[in-house]
């Protein structure tokens, strides 16, 4: 029986390792994910250090209207990236269906909330993101 709790133990451990040192730091990411139905689009940054640490802050970006992921990224990243990599925290820039996320009036029925929700858990579980540290920050694009 001891040898068995050893063998699980560094198992488990190997498998946490390989989790993390698998994607490299300092890396922007893209993902679909398949929402009721409707294809959504995700990129992330992986900070610099990534595989270090247990957990990581976990940033949503949400764009403004009529704007995108691209733009944000190409006027803000450099300066986006290297704040989460001085607090080693992954970026998640979550585009809206059409240029628009559904504001809870009732007159879209786009799940954001869903799909937010399903990224979270994503991020949670794949890439260690700290359930308890995740924050939400709207932006725009105008340029600058």
């Amino acid at each position: 029986m001891k040898y068995l709790v050893c063998l699980l133990l560094v198992l488990s451990t190997s498998a946490y390792a390989y989790a993390q040192e698998t994607i490299p730091g300092q890396t922007i990411y893209s993902s679909n994910f398949d929402i009721d139905n409707i294809s959504r689009t995700c990129t992330f940054y992986i900070p610099l250090n990534y595989g270090k640490n247990e957990t990581y802050p976990l940033v949503l970006i949400l764009n403004d209207k009529g704007s995108n992921t691209k733009n944000i990224i190409k006027n803000y990243g450099d300066i986006i990236h290297a704040n989460a990599d001085s607090i080693s925290a992954i970026v998640l820039y979550a585009d809206a269906v059409a240029g628009g996320w559904n504001d809870g009036t009732g007159k879209d029925s786009i799940n954001d909330v869903g799909y937010l929700s399903i990224l979270t858990d994503y991020f949670v579980q794949r890439y260690q993101a700290d359930a308890s540290k995740v924050f939400i920050i709207g932006l725009g694009s105008a340029a600058v």
